[in-house]
């Protein structure tokens, strides 16, 4: 008679043999046939008629389930109750998952198998397939995973790599090789090295996350981009820019500016333009600025460089019918304000003024200049022989601009 060691030995050969499922040959992608119905003997090698298998996650007593077919979606009862041939029960199989198995077959002890003598106990049972997808693998010549294939392992594809079905790589790996045709990436992809690609074609938006400092995107052709930036430019381009002030905001600021040909402003003359000190151009008008003299040069241009300080650039004239009057002290003096016109660009200008009318004996002791649009004139009523209310009728100034 077999010894019990034996027996157990070639049941659990027969056993893994069924359970493995074939293996699987992964350079042909080819495997053995399953053994479909295993019969289950018991320590004298006799079928274990109505005995029961047990099966747990490896190395526990923690029930894990197998299933009825190999679609996986059926679980078989735990234990799985045997038939009178000591063989699963018509229409049930024993097909694994990816995680490694405890088995415990136990004879019938009266109705309940929870009773029955152990007759043997094997662990660490895997299918070959579950092994080869649920630990880290390299996967070198040329693979083809036809269906929806998961890889819960860090997975290498090395050489080529061919998936007609989606393919997850669940706990990270490496792609290296050449992907061709419409590969669809979904999801949040980070891409920790350098992208090497002959076209990326991608209908959501581009995030760069590059630090200030480093340019987020090199080109090396200098060929235009049709559309880039055509929000900025307002549906122009640099070669045919949009009005300046055209659009919001509609006031251009610049440091300076070079004109090579000509200056057009609205589309006619230049009628004004002003500096920071003074309407340097206004109406037909062109000012020194600052007081300075304005003549032309040896081109006949407009100039205040090496102009003859002699002589006047504008002339104003003002009148006041309304004249202060002195008192009778000796001395006695007053103040009046005499409004210019035109207005003058600054006070650097010369006023005389002259008085209609006396009453009294006045006289003009003092013009000077108030404001760019007035003149204040200083009258006295003289010597103490002549202390009397002195005042004019009216005054008369002209202001002569150098």
């Amino acid at each position: 008679m077999r010894t019990f060691s034996n027996i157990a030995r070639v049941v659990a050969m027969v056993l893994l043999g069924y359970l493995t499922l074939g293996v699987v040959n992964v350079n042909a992608q080819v495997q053995l046939p399953p053994y479909y119905k295993p019969q289950f003997l018991d320590q004298n090698g006799r079928p274990l008629s109505n005995g029961c298998v047990f099966t747990y996650v490896s190395g526990t007593n923690t029930p894990q389930a197998t299933f009825t077919d190999f679609s996986g979606a059926t679980p078989n009862p735990n234990p799985i109750q045997l038939d009178g041939s000591g063989r699963p029960p018509l229409g049930t199989d024993i097909w694994l998952g990816s995680g490694a198995y405890r088995f415990k077959l136990v004879s019938q002890g009266g109705t309940s198998c929870s009773t029955g003598i152990q007759q043997w106990l094997e662990d660490g049972i895997t299918s070959s397939t579950g092994t080869i997808l649920a630990n880290n693998n390299t996967f070198t010549g040329t693979n083809t995973f036809d269906g929806a294939t998961v890889f819960n392992g860090s997975v290498a594809m090395n050489v080529g790599f061919t998936s007609s079905g989606p393919s997850n790589l669940e706990a990270g790996g490496a792609l290296v090789g050449t992907f061709s045709g419409s590969p669809i990436l979904t999801g949040t992809w980070n891409f920790t090295g350098e992208v090497d690609a002959v076209n990326i074609v991608y209908s959501g938006e581009l995030f760069s996350t590059v630090a200030t400092g480093t340019p987020p995107i090199s080109v090396v052709s200098t060929t235009q981009v049709p559309n880039l930036n055509v929000s900025e430019l307002e549906g122009c381009t640099w070669e045919s820019p949009c009005s300046i002030g055209s659009t919001t905001p509609n006031t251009a600021h610049f440091t300076s500016v070079v004109i090579n040909t000509e200056l057009t402003l609205g589309g006619s003359n230049v009628t004004s333009i002003k500096g920071l000190d003074t309407a340097l151009y206004t109406a037909g008008t062109i000012a020194g600025g600052a007081g300075n003299s304005l003549c032309t040069d040896a081109n006949g241009s407009a100039t205040t460089s090496g102009c003859v300080t002699s002589g006047f650039t504008s002339v104003a004239t003002g009148t006041n019918g309304s004249v202060c009057s002195t008192t009778t002290t000796n001395g006695s003096t007053c103040n009046t304000t005499v409004t210019i016109s035109p207005t003058q660009a600054n006070t650097s200008y010369i006023a005389a003024c002259s008085g209609n009318t006396p009453t009294g004996y006045p006289f003009i002791i003092n013009v000077a200049p108030a404001s760019t649009s007035a003149v204040t004139v200083t009258i006295t009523n003289g010597a103490s022989a002549q202390a009397v209310v002195s005042t004019y009728n009216s005054l008369n100034c002209i202001v002569v601009h150098p």
